[in-house]
């Protein structure tokens, strides 16, 4: 299967990365394959240092364009997972969207909750799960969600977060305490 990288639409570009580099390895034809334990290897971000040398170049190079990069793991995320702005991956991804002078936006998910924030010009988001979404805030279940992204051609990004009905009847549940343990595990 294919997957495009990098889709330049409008004046926008969109930059997509693989951030499960703890749950690969590099075969000795040089390709990357997912090892054993991927799941659990990659329960934080990273990026293998490939991506992080053309994630450079590509939004370098979009001088003329607004760039947001999409990836599954946050860089940045509630204050929960505070322990995520002492990892590199954070502080690079953090770095290289701001040195860029493109980079409007960042988002993943990962954590199944929303948020949102702005640092150095560059906002970071992350999106809720459409299966087990949290309000960290509340400590409660919520519904399932997603996040809507407009795009404007000054560069201005809005984002709204969207719940959908949630028949279940989760809202507003405290969750377990063990979900919170097992998405700050690791970083």
């Amino acid at each position: 299967m294919h997957v495009e990288r990098l889709l330049d639409l409008g004046g926008w570009r969109f930059v997509f990365l693989d951030s499960n580099a703890l749950g690969r390895a590099t075969t000795p034809s040089g390709d990357l394959e997912d090892v054993e334990d991927r799941r659990h290897k990659a329960r934080v971000g990273e990026l293998v240092p490939d991506d992080v040398e053309w994630l450079q170049r590509v939004a370098r190079e979009a001088a003329d364009r607004h760039v947001v990069v999409w990836l599954h793991h946050p860089p940045v995320a509630h204050p929960a997972f505070g322990a995520l702005d002492d990892r590199e991956f954070t502080r690079m991804l953090a770095r290289v969207a701001a040195d860029a002078g493109t980079v409007r936006g960042v988002s993943a998910g990962h954590v199944h909750s929303a948020h949102e924030e702005e640092r150095d010009g560059v906002r970071f988001f992350t999106c809720p799960s459409s299966w087990l979404a949290l309000d960290l805030d509340a400590g409660t279940l919520a519904p399932p969600g997603y996040r809507h992204f407009r795009f404007h051609p000054d560069g201005r990004i809005d984002a709204d977060v969207l719940w959908v009905d949630d028949a279940a009847g989760n809202r507003d549940r405290p969750f377990p305490e063990w979900v919170l343990q097992v998405l700050t595990a690791g970083g």
